[in-house]
């Protein structure tokens, strides 16, 4: 064989295919989104210390998330002192919608439990929205399981 030859990779004569990326497929389905946010959490955010006001929120969500999750909800975002969850994806159940208010119900009294360094009751507010969603799982999203949803959203 030809030295020269040597140096360069050998060239296939079969044709090279190129796979083209599928669409990601849209699913369609009933899905309940439910909001927790923290009352007054920005006047008792400048009361407190940070760390105690860190410590305060850590706990808050984690009730909060608790809730959900008994309930078969998903966690998508915490977003400051908000709790943002999904009932009906990425698991799909006929009574999403009750079980999200079942949840949230379960929420406010958890959260009610709560008591501020200086002895204040805390309050949360809720809210949820059902309706019908087409989400389509995107390369940015599956890193984070959150359905993208198209047309009018829900809430």
């Amino acid at each position: 064989m030809d030295p020269l030859l040597l140096h360069f990779p050998s060239r296939s004569r079969e044709p090279q295919t190129t796979e083209v990326p599928q669409e990601p497929t849209a699913d369609r389905r009933l899905l309940s989104v439910l909001f927790c946010d923290l009352v007054g959490s920005t006047a008792l955010s400048a009361q407190l210390d940070p760390e105690d006001m860190h410590d305060l929120t850590r706990r808050y969500q984690d009730s909060v998330a608790g809730a959900i999750t008994r309930f078969g909800g998903y966690v998508a975002k915490y977003l400051g002192d908000g709790v943002l969850a999904y009932f009906g994806w990425p698991m799909a159940y006929e009574d999403h919608a009750e079980r999200s208010i079942r949840a949230g119900l379960q929420a406010l009294a958890a959260v009610e439990a709560f008591q501020s360094p200086d002895g204040e009751q805390l309050k949360a507010r809720i809210g949820i929205a059902s309706g019908h969603v087409s989400s389509a799982t995107l390369p940015a999203a599956a890193r984070t399981n959150a359905p993208r949803s198209q047309g009018t959203p829900p809430i």
